[in-house]
This record gives structure tokens, C-alpha cells and sequence, in this order.
């Protein structure tokens, strides 16, 4: 029951009735987009009856990302307002929580924009300082997770395990203060995680999808088995950061950004150039750039690595965090399992096409933009997107070339 503006409602799972409306007295004539059952609410109902084994996680973005759209007071609140949700979609999807995302789903929580389609909403995005930028913890924003909204729950309990065991490699660890880093998610053991049953034992074809995902897993970086490693010293975990911090292995490239197409119809997602000037990718950044009469990126681009290089450094002595065109390292995650289909016709349609509705691209990676904050010694997010993979395997990034690194991400 909610008293606001001298007037009284009442709000449940299913409707809302306000004193002021004569409706009230005639439910038979409710404007159905009035009176229309909240997401949120239908989300944990179902996480309630537990039919689904994703319903937990549904739940918990819808949540976030009502959350996400207000202001809160003090920064440092943001975990502490969402700590009832939190545990109950911990104990319903039996799993942990790192800094606000499930452990089980860690690799799809943490692809979420910052921006919304109205920049109106996005005006004011900034960190907070007390929580890592890998988590919608880390952001004053409007965060979405589009991707997730790409999984059927009812039906996709296969496509996310396919996706979390098959398309990813990284073995994530966490490091806290004054503790050494723990692996908490492991693509090659996820199946058994979410194979175990109440008294925590795999059923068999739990263990053999696991071992078969860790055969896959041990076949996949052999795509990148050309790239080396960087010369560089061993990694020194920071001990004087309030928050958690990843800590893991991938491939690091660098691209240069540029302002939205003219037929884009978005002012969010920039394009990613590689050493051709030719697009081959796009980021969503979380702190938007100042483009300054940005250069075509309509065929190849004539610029020298050097002269970027210049550019690059010319614009970090700018107040402006993004200098145009700049370069900026990307990480690579995953691979990208795009539906392009969600508006596709119903069946019955002359237009409708099975082959259609159920292809999945795998064309692409999923990329972490990323800024290396020296007086931290970590990395920091600045933005989530997409970069073909022939960009990356047939080396067309710019110097020193896709690279292994050991990341400590925070």
C-alpha cells in the first residue's frame, strides 16, 4: 500500500487500485495497457514457483534494471538497497554473489550497456568509486541486459549452459584484500554446477557434458595459438582497493573508435576501426566520447599507426577522456551468439522461416573497452561491444597486435 500525493493505492502482483479512479467500482471495464501485470513482479513469481531453472536470474536483471534507473543518495548505498533481491535469487539459483552478479551466470552478467536509446537518460553516467566498473555496482547509469533478453528462460536453459560452457574460455578468479585469488567461475565446470542436484552430488550426464566441455574448452585457444604472449613483468594484485577484483587470462587488441555512422539511427554505439579503417565492430561506451569533425570510416583509412599513436597521446593531455578516433584496448571474452531474429515474422507467415528464426551469428566476440589506470595498477571498463573475429585472428589491429595478457580488472 502506497500514500503519495493525498491519495491511497494499492498495489499487487496483478493490478493497481487507486482511490481516485471510478474503474475501481467496474473492473470489467479496465484498460487492459492501464492496468497491465508488472514485469518485475510476473519475473518473481516465477522465481517463486521455480519452474524454469533460469527464472532466478530473470528476476534479478529486470530488478536491476529498474534499480539502475534511479538516484541514490549515497554511492556507496547501491549494494547494500538490493541486498534482499540479491539473496533471494542466491538462494534460488544456488549460487554465489560476487559484487552483485551471480557466480553461476558471471560471464552473461557483466554484458550490460550503460546507455539508453534516450540520451536524455544517459546524461549523467559516472562510477562509483567503491564498487568495481565490472558491475552494474560500479555505474551511476541506466543498465541493460539485451543480451540476456535474447534467452528464451522457458526454453533456454541449453543455449545459456551451451553458451557458458561452449563459447568461453576464460577462468575467472576473484582477489580480495588481504586474500590470494580463487577461481570462482570455470567455463569447463559449469555444467556440473548447474547439474548438481539438493544434496550437491552431478548426475551422470551432468559429468559427461562437463568432461566433454572441458575436451572443447582445451581444443579452443588453439585459434589463437599464433598470438603471443606480452613481454611483461608478473602481475602484482593491488592490496589497497575497498572492492573486488578479477583476475584472469585473455587476448588483449587494440582498435581505434569512431563517431556512429550517419545511418546508424544510434548517438551510443560507436564504431570499432581496425588497422584498415574498415568497421569491424561496435561499443557501447559508458562515458560518452567528443567527436571533433571525425574522419570517414567509410573504406580504408590512410592514418600510420604513429600518427594515431600521436593522436592517442595528444588527447590524453585534453580534459576530453575520449580524443577522436582514438586508439583503445579491448579485451576479448567470449564469443558472440547473436539472434537476429527477435522481430521475425510468427509462423504462418509467407515470410517465416524456421532456418531463419533459429539461426544463431557466431561471427563475433564479445569486447570489454578498457582503460589501464596506472596509479591502481588494474584495469577499468569503458564500455561493452562487439568485434568480428577475422579482425582479431588475421591480426588487423593496430601495434603491438593482438596479445595473451594476465588481467587484473577492477
Amino acid at each position: 500500500m502506497n500514500f503519495v500525493n493525498g491519495q491511497v493505492y494499492f498495489r499487487c502482483r496483478e493490478r493497481i487500485w487507486s482511490e481516485e479512479l471510478c474503474r475501481d467500482t467496474a473492473p470489467q471495464t479496465r484498460n487492459p495497457l492501464e492496468w497491465g501485470t508488472n514485469y518485475i513482479a510476473l519475473a518473481r513469481q516465477g522465481m517463486d514457483e521455480m519452474e524454469y531453472l533460469l527464472e532466478p536470474y530473470d528476476f534479478l536483471f529486470s530488478a536491476l534494471e529498474e534499480f539502475q534507473k534511479r538516484h541514490i543518495t549515497l554511492d556507496g548505498d547501491a549494494l547494500n538497497a538490493m541486498s534482499g533481491f540479491l539473496q533471494r535469487v542466491a538462494d534460488a539459483g544456488k549460487t554465489g554473489m560476487i559484487e552483485g552478479l551471480p557466480v553461476k551466470l558471471l560471464p552473461v552478467a557483466m554484458i550490460f550497456w550503460n546507455r539508453a536509446d534516450n540520451p536524455a537518460l544517459s546524461s549523467d553516467v559516472r562510477r562509483r568509486s567503491e564498487f568495481p566498473s565490472w558491475s552494474w555496482a560500479g555505474w551511476r547509469a541506466p543498465s541493460f541486459w539485451d543480451f540476456w533478453k535474447e534467452i528464451e528462460i522457458t526454453e533456454g536453459e541449453d543455449e545459456i549452459l551451451d553458451w557458458l560452457s561452449g563459447a568461453n574460455w576464460i577462468s575467472w578468479s576473484v582477489s580480495r584484500p588481504g586474500s590470494e585469488p580463487e577461481v570462482i567461475h570455470d567455463p569447463s565446470t559449469i555444467r556440473h554446477q548447474f547439474d548438481m542436484n539438493d544434496e550437491g552430488n552431478a548426475n551422470t550426464e551432468g559429468k559427461l557434458k562437463t568432461m566433454g566441455a572441458r575436451e572443447e574448452i582445451h581444443q579452443r585457444p588453439r585459434a589463437f595459438d599464433h598470438i603471443p604472449w606480452a613481454a611483461r613483468d608478473p602481475v602484482a594484485v593491488p592490496s589497497n582497493i575497498p572492492y573486488t577484483l578479477l583476475t584472469f587470462q585473455t587476448v588483449v587488441i587494440r582498435m581505434a573508435i569512431a563517431a556512429p555512422a550517419p545511418d546508424s539511427g544510434s548517438y551510443c554505439q560507436l564504431s570499432i576501426l581496425d588497422s584498415t579503417g574498415s568497421i569491424c565492430g561496435e561499443v557501447v561506451p559508458d562515458f560518452l566520447p567528443k567527436f571533433e569533425a571525425t574522419r570517414s570510416h567509410a573504406g580504408a583509412d590512410t592514418t600510420s599507426d604513429a600518427d594515431i599513436d600521436e593522436e592517442l597521446h595528444a588527447g590524453e593531455r585534453t580534459h576530453s577522456p575520449f580524443p577522436k578516433d582514438s586508439l583503445f584496448e579491448f579485451l576479448v571474452l567470449a564469443e558472440r551468439h547473436h539472434k537476429p531474429n527477435l522481430n521475425a515474422a510468427a509462423p504462418g507467415d509467407d515470410d517465416y522461416d524456421d532456418a531463419f528464426v533459429n539461426l544463431v551469428e557466431k561471427v563475433f566476440y564479445w569486447v570489454f573497452m578498457v582503460e589501464y589506470l596506472r596509479e591502481k595498477a588494474v584495469y577499468e571498463r569503458r564500455g561493452i561491444g562487439h568485434v568480428l573475429k577475422a579482425s582479431v585472428l588475421d591480426g588487423r589491429t593496430f601495434a603491438p597486435g593482438p596479445e595473451w595478457r594476465e588481467i587484473v580488472l577492477g
